[in-house]
């Protein structure tokens, strides 16, 4: 295989490979692509890999629901690597086990030290910081801590931004020394990670784990937290048509040359292949199957929470 030939397409999932369960109560036309996304990664006709702000449990826990529950329900792909938790964690299928197993690598090792040896200190400051809330443990990483606006509060987004940075210099700790990832639209919301250890940091270590050129690579997200990710050199960028007003406007304000963005007008998984047939990885939009066609006005009856098992 030459290097114009291999590629990796790296979706973000909420959102972006599909609407989430909220948006799915509604009916959507858009929403048959996210299965047919589905299909064609795990047939090997997209190579397809997830990079989330879940964590793996999270995205495993559909990937698994995904192999055996009826449509509509869980439509994750089994991709042969999960970059997770913001990109401080890395996932690779094992065959032979027939599960997840974690890679190395990934973070380098004093980001990481530092982090782990500031990891009650910085749960400490998303607590105590005016207007935020510590998420669940089950939102949080080994490397990933985060906090989302507390509904209480009456403070803009700016300023909770700016009353964090605060905390942290109250506990001693260094903005410099981590990496903020920070949503500033609707509900904020933010990410405290090791030094570097970012989407965009996974994105670099997938591309070099399968040898593809970062020309090659195809990222595509809708939040202001996949930026990082966008800003890697020389990848191609796919914004789907329900992606962030901030997004968007930072992408066209940050990337020079304009021919490796394209905004789509399909939204989620659909807008993926509209940009895939733009970049010429695809020679057309794919037809729905007849199976998956009705999914385009699917209403569900009474929507069942999915199991929790699942094998790390």
């Amino acid at each position: 295989m030459t290097d114009g030939q291999k590629w990796l397409l790296i979706l973000d999932f909420d959102n972006t490979q599909a609407p989430t369960k909220h948006q799915e109560l509604q009916a959507s036309p858009a929403l048959p692509y996210s299965f047919l996304l589905k299909d064609m990664a795990e047939s090997g006709a997209l190579p397809l890999i997830h990079c989330t702000g879940r964590s793996p449990v999270h995205i495993i826990r559909d990937i698994e629901n995904s192999q055996s529950a009826s449509l509509p329900g869980p439509h994750a792909a089994r991709t042969p690597m999960i970059l997770a938790s913001v990109g401080t964690e890395a996932l690779l299928w094992d065959e032979e086990q027939s599960l997840y197993v974690p890679m190395d690598r990934l973070i380098k090792q004093d980001a990481a030290g530092f982090f782990e040896e500031h990891y009650e200190t910085l749960r400490a400051v998303i607590e105590n910081t005016p207007g935020l809330k510590l998420q669940e443990d089950a939102f949080l990483g080994p490397h990933k801590i985060s906090g989302w606006k507390d509904p209480k509060t009456t403070m803009s987004n700016e300023e909770l931004y700016d009353a964090l940075l605060d905390t942290l210099k109250v506990y001693e700790i260094n903005p410099d020394d981590l990496s903020i990832t920070a949503s500033m639209q609707t509900k904020f919301a933010v990410d405290l990670t090791p030094k570097g250890a970012t989407k965009g940091n996974a994105i670099r270590f997938a591309a070099w784990h399968y040898d593809v050129p970062l020309k090659n690579v195809y990222y595509g997200g809708d939040s202001i937290n996949d930026l990082d990710g966008m800003l890697v050199e020389d990848i191609n960028i796919i914004l789907p048509g329900n992606a962030q007003d901030s997004l968007v406007q930072a992408v066209e304000q940050h990337i020079e040359d304009k021919s490796r963005i394209y905004k789509a007008q399909a939204p989620y998984a659909q807008g993926v292949f509209e940009a895939l047939v733009h970049f010429g990885r695809l020679e057309q939009e794919p037809t729905i199957p007849h199976h998956l066609a009705g999914l385009a006005q699917w209403r569900p009856q009474n929507p069942a929470k999915p199991p929790h098992t699942l094998r790390l």
